[in-house]
């Protein structure tokens, strides 16, 4: 069997279980998501990784139109089994006040 961590990388995130949540202060804001993913092999092969859904890699910058709940996708395998996880990602927009 394989056991897979993960744990987003961001001091404006806040995280639970398999979930993290950032807020964007405007509509030029962007933020940088860094999935830190640890995936153990009890036998100590190698294991590789791949990324699905809204992210394709463990890195991603969201920007203002990614705001909503987005899920992304972690295999792990090693070649003859494998893992997966799903990491639920909530972006939201911070209140704007229009005037006029």
């Amino acid at each position: 069997s394989i056991s897979i961590t993960v744990r987003p990388l961001d001091a404006s995130v806040s995280t639970g279980e398999n979930r993290a949540d950032m807020t964007l202060d405007n509509a030029d804001d962007t933020k940088t998501i860094v999935l830190e993913v640890q995936a153990t092999d009890p036998n100590k092969d190698t294991v590789s990784l791949s990324y699905g859904g809204f992210m394709d890699s463990q890195e991603k910058t969201v920007g203002w139109d990614d705001a909503g709940e987005q899920k992304v996708f972690i295999t792990a395998s090693d070649g003859k089994r494998e893992a997966k996880q799903t990491v639920t990602l909530t972006i939201n927009r911070a209140p704007q006040l229009v005037i006029g």
